[in-house]
């Protein structure tokens, strides 16, 4: 097959190599260069791996188990004659193939204690996303507690709801003299106290960025440590809450330090720097309180939860893109008191807002609750607690890209002196 245009990063073998030789007579032009010596190792790693898994495949299953072994001593042997000191002497797969799954401890009774297992193979890299072929997020963090040796992890939120179920697990963990650390925020006051109160009451050192101003962190990552080697993290978009661990439309990577080892080494990493900073301190139930009474306040609180819409609201939804299509960029919603029709402008906002090269709004309505609300409304679906400025009351906007005004300061100050192309998406609340 020859080579397209395009990224590579690939070694070079004699088959690569004659596909490489084709190029010129295409008007391809190769970009090589040498391997750094410390990727060697790695890079070798990758290629041998790659020859064995496709020489065994090529064996009838029944034959593989005697080829595994006879491939284990050829590889050896011709290692040690490279280097003789560089593998342990004893090496060679044991016949037949076998691995070792678990070190359980003795009950008195000499019955093993059964360590509880995570579905998902501890030296796998998988996609989760709490598909019905898939264990959910949240069962399977639940699985891979046991078997921790620490726990690291760092939420932007946490809820009750999302950590009751894992509660005796992290109990048992702890008391067992396992560290569990946790670093959280207040922002949009999402985070519960009651669920920090039993994290700290069950043993966990438990870190709080008590800035409710900022979102100055997002992730939603965990960290089992595992001094066996086989490590594993879950990064992607679950917080703790029971929809983002079990039911939620959730997209996480869970990854095991066997396949990721450059994975693992980059949380741990990042853990210690945010643990050390001072920006997140240590939990106190009375500051955090106060931190959330000034959230609950504040126009800029966002809900953890994404704003979609309903069934009916889709169809206008639809309708205003299909007019627009059309050539119609001028449309009037007409719908009932309830309907949530400062949703819908809000999510056709939200999509104009990706589709048009800019996307300065001007949001019109009579009353300065409206304004506030309507707002507010804008910052939830668009994710973005300082969305907007009011033009009403005496307040005046300073950047004028997304202003929510009233009829009242437009008139007094004269509408057309206003700059036609000022607004890309001119919105008017109670057209009337």
């Amino acid at each position: 097959m020859d080579l397209n245009r395009g990224l590579y990063d690939q070694l070079i073998d004699e088959v690569l190599h004659e596909r490489i030789d084709r190029l010129v007579s295409r008007r391809l032009q190769p970009e090589t260069g040498l391997v750094d010596p410390a990727e060697i190792p790695e890079r070798m790693g990758e290629a041998v791996g790659q020859w064995v898994q496709e020489t065994l495949r090529s064996i009838r299953p029944e034959d593989r188990d005697e080829a595994a072994s006879r491939i284990s001593r050829a590889l050896l042997d011709t290692l040690r004659v490279l280097h003789p000191d560089a593998l342990e002497q004893n090496n060679e797969l044991m016949s037949p193939v076998t691995r070792l799954s678990a070190v359980e401890s003795l009950a008195p009774t000499d019955e093993p204690i059964k360590i509880q297992r995570p579905l998902t193979p501890l030296r796998d890299t998988v996609l989760m996303t709490n598909s019905r072929d898939q264990p959910s997020v949240g069962k399977e963090i639940e699985a891979e507690i046991d078997s921790a040796d620490r726990i690291d992890l760092v939420l932007a939120f946490i809820r009750w709801t999302g950590i009751r179920q894992l509660i005796p697990n992290l109990r048992r963990h702890v008391e067992a003299g396992r560290p569990l650390r946790i670093i959280t925020t207040t922002y949009t006051g999402s985070t519960e106290l009651r669920a920090l109160e039993a994290l700290a009451e069950l043993g966990a050192e438990v870190k709080v960025s008590y800035d409710t101003t900022v979102t100055r962190l997002h992730a939603k990552a965990w960290l089992f440590q595992r001094n066996s080697g086989f490590s594993t993290v879950y990064i992607g978009s679950s917080n703790l809450t029971f929809s983002a661990q079990v039911t939620g439309l959730e997209w996480n990577v869970r990854g095991a330090q066997r396949l990721n080892p450059d994975l693992v080494s980059a949380f741990e990493r990042t853990f210690a720097t945010y643990w050390a900073d001072p920006h997140f301190e240590p939990f106190d139930p009375a500051r955090f309180q106060r931190a959330t009474a000034v959230a609950s306040t504040d126009d800029a609180v966002l809900t953890p939860f994404e704003i979609d819409p309903y069934p009916f609201q889709r169809q206008m939804l639809e309708r205003l893109r299909v007019e627009r299509q059309k050539g119609h960029p001028h449309n009037l919603i007409a719908a009932a008191t309830g309907t949530g029709k400062t949703v819908i402008a809000g999510l056709d906002y939200r999509q104009l807002r990706a589709e048009l090269d800019r996307s300065r709004l001007l949001f019109v309505a009579h009353r300065t609750e409206i304004l506030e609300q309507s707002r507010n409304t804008f910052r939830h679906i668009l994710r973005d607690g300082a969305f907007g400025e009011l033009w009403v009351g005496g307040q005046r906007p300073t950047h004028w890209e997304h202003v929510f005004a009233s009829i009242q300061s437009i008139s007094a100050s004269d509408a057309a002196a206003i700059d036609p192309e000022q607004f890309d998406v001119v919105i008017v609340d109670e057209f009337h």
